[in-house]
């Protein structure tokens, strides 16, 4: 609603598809706006006129406070808080913490916006797709490539230690983990890196998920990869046509915003750990008085029966059986990727028919370079145990962060230009095409393929 109101509503709906995704055409409510008042309208542009004026600040003041906030909360040990006292506390970290995070949505809103108007600008001045995607790079210290570079780093010290080495390349990864945390400079840098990445791993969005401190051992094998298979970042380059100063100052303040955006949602990523860590004591002292099995056998749970147990008599091993018998069920229906429903309709399984296709195969190109090598599918993220050459995946969160330095290509079937994806690959120099519907149906393991990301083509090759 908030979008078919502001001025340039058809463009605004061009750059909502852009970021949320290549496939997923979002309408925006054409009846509600013919039917808004007058008087509202001018509430609402004043009202948003006095935000983005104002929001430098306002995004400024907000990202210092969560990490102020993070980082006292980090301090409590949960260990010593009763069930009770656990349930207060995530209310009090939503309440803290939600009622805050909308910035987030105020700046995704300006880095689509500005980009929507360089693309226009750049567009009407004669540069191509590859020169635009181009001028989208470099964006100073992003902090999701530099994780990259920072794993690149701690791996080479990491493996200086000849006994660290000697464990990995036996796969012995808790031996390996104990030794660095006995080397007083590797298990520094291990903890640096961990304050600021530690939140961030593969299906991060999901609670239930392992985080990197209940798996520390997954970091070791990472950063094995990393050091038998070295990351190199490469600079985008085509024939450069000169920008104007007025292309130049729309791409940086879309840089901006985009910037803050992996920022955001590397705090996002801090918040769900501690979000996680809460869940899992309420799940340990759930299983010290026999409520449940396991600590984990939490996230089978909502929220109404967790305070519920909490307050009152809940069979919750009963809730959990039934629960995990429900999700045994539909842990193999394949759905759409986007869900249509009305009402109480039930989404209908993904049809099963055959993908047809020709050996060029297009979607969108969203950083440059031309890569031949054989193609990996990956429908979950996990740890490589050889050199990928090109990743083949539904999707990817900022949690798969690391597979960018694995791998020479990475083919995506879901995402928009502005997508974690986009930026990153674009930032590191990975060639990356994305919106390629089916692809991990239509690619296979070993095949050898051709793929040019500037143009979004997949050439598949013959053997």
């Amino acid at each position: 609603k908030m979008l078919t109101l502001f001025p340039g509503y058809e463009r605004n709906k061009k750059n909502l598809d852009m970021m949320i995704t290549a496939r997923n055409k979002l309408e925006l409510d054409q009846e509600y706006r013919n039917n808004v008042q007058f008087i509202d309208k001018l509430k609402y542009y004043t009202h948003i006129s006095k935000r983005i004026f104002l929001f430098k600040s306002e995004l400024a003041d907000f990202k210092s406070y969560i990490r102020e906030y993070l980082t006292k909360v980090k301090e409590k040990n949960l260990t010593n808080l009763t069930l009770l006292e656990l349930w207060q506390e995530f209310n009090d970290y939503q309440k803290n913490l939600l009622d805050k995070w909308s910035v987030t949505v105020d700046n995704d809103f300006l880095a689509m916006t500005w980009f929507g108007i360089y693309k226009k600008i750049a567009q009407k001045s004669g540069l191509t797709e590859e020169e635009i995607i181009v001028q989208m790079t470099d964006l100073k210290f992003l902090i999701s490539a530099q994780q990259v570079t920072r794993l690149q780093e701690l791996a080479k010290i990491t493996f200086t230690n000849k006994d660290v080495l000697k464990s990995a390349e036996k796969s012995q990864w808790v031996e390996s983990y104990k030794i660095i945390m006995r080397d007083t400079t590797l298990s520094s840098s291990f903890n640096e890196y961990l304050n600021v990445f530690g939140g961030r791993f593969a299906n991060e969005l999901k609670l239930e998920a392992k985080d990197l401190d209940s798996d520390p051992e997954y970091l070791v094998q990472l950063l094995y990869q990393y050091f038998l298979n070295p990351f190199k970042q490469k600079k985008n380059s085509v024939s450069n046509k000169k920008a104007s100063l007025l292309e130049k100052w729309t791409s940086q303040k879309a840089k901006h915003y985009l910037k803050h955006r992996e920022e955001n949602r590397l705090l996002r990523s801090q918040a769900f750990s501690f979000t996680r860590k809460l869940f899992v004591e309420m799940g340990n002292k759930f299983k010290q008085n026999t409520m449940l099995e396991k600590a984990e056998d939490i996230f089978y749970l909502n929220l109404t029966e967790i305070e519920q147990a909490i307050k009152d008599e809940l069979n919750l091993l009963e809730i959990v059986r039934k629960r995990k018998k429900e999700y045994a069920k539909f842990e193999s229906l394949e759905l759409d990727s986007v869900l249509i429903t009305k009402k109480n309709d039930v989404p209908a399984p993904k049809s099963k028919s055959k993908i047809g296709h020709n050996n060029t195969i297009e979607g969108t190109g969203c950083s440059t370079g031309r890569v031949e090598g054989k193609v990996t599918v990956m429908n979950i993220f996990e740890l490589p145990k050889k050199r990928i050459e090109i990743a083949v995946v539904r999707h990817t969160d900022p949690g798969w962060t690391p597979l960018f330095g694995l791998c020479k290509g990475l083919i995506v079937e879901n995402g928009g230009l502005l997508s974690h994806a986009a930026i990153i690959s674009r930032e590191l120099g990975l060639p990356c095409i994305i919106g390629v519907e089916n692809a991990t149906k239509i690619f296979k393991n070993n095949q050898k393929i051709t793929m040019d990301a500037s143009k979004g083509t997949i050439q598949i090759l013959k053997k």
